[in-house]
């Protein structure tokens, strides 16, 4: 199939755990891209898909569909890299917010920067009438697309990206968007070779 599209019973907590959603086995196993349509009630059009970029190659695959997709809607492009605070959330509470000048926080800011032109550089060239919103946001990456999500139409991700357990069909990322997003969600597997 060209794309799969699914409706989400919003499973939470431990059962969705335990048991899993036919929607997060779909976005896991499918060929395709696979849309998540949360269960709750959608808003107006924003005109928008938001597309989340971290360099990796189901992130550059998601990349390439979400320009196809806001191509076909007329739609603006928000591509959002996420710069994760130095633990990673885990100890966000607690953690200092990294001083403007510092310079480890420069270069990591500079490096996200960079893989998302990188991801995009090529993409822009075929899709000339989608107009492209560039961001580098601080946080964690699932739940800063969270939030972009209410304000989009669509939000598409790889099935996952440079971080977590090599061989999990599915990141932590993709799956926390498909319980807990305000919009659709797509996630793109990377191309096989």
């Amino acid at each position: 199939a060209y794309l799969l599209v699914a409706g989400s019973r919003g499973l939470s907590g431990l059962r969705a755990v335990l048991l899993g959603s036919v929607g997060t086995q779909l976005a896991a196993l499918a060929d395709c891209p696979v849309v998540i349509v949360p269960d709750r009630e959608l808003g107006a059009s924003t005109g928008r898909v938001v597309v989340g970029v971290d360099g990796s190659p189901s992130a550059l695959a998601a990349a390439e569909r979400a320009f196809t997709e806001a191509d076909a809607r007329r739609a603006t492009l928000r591509a959002v890299a996420v710069s994760s605070r130095s633990s990673h959330a885990v100890f966000a509470a607690m953690e200092a917010p990294a001083p403007s000048d510092d310079p480890d926080r420069a270069a990591a800011l500079a490096e996200t920067r960079r893989r998302l032109s990188e991801s995009l550089a090529g993409l822009r060239e075929h899709h000339p009438d989608v107009y492209v919103e560039e961001e580098v946001l601080i946080g964690h990456p699932a739940e800063t697309l969270i939030a972009e999500s209410e304000y989009a139409d669509l939000v598409v991700v790889g099935s996952r990206g440079r971080g977590g357990f090599t061989g999990l069909l599915l990141g932590s990322v993709s799956q926390t968007l498909l319980t807990h997003a305000y919009c659709p969600v797509m996630v793109v597997h990377a191309k096989k070779h």
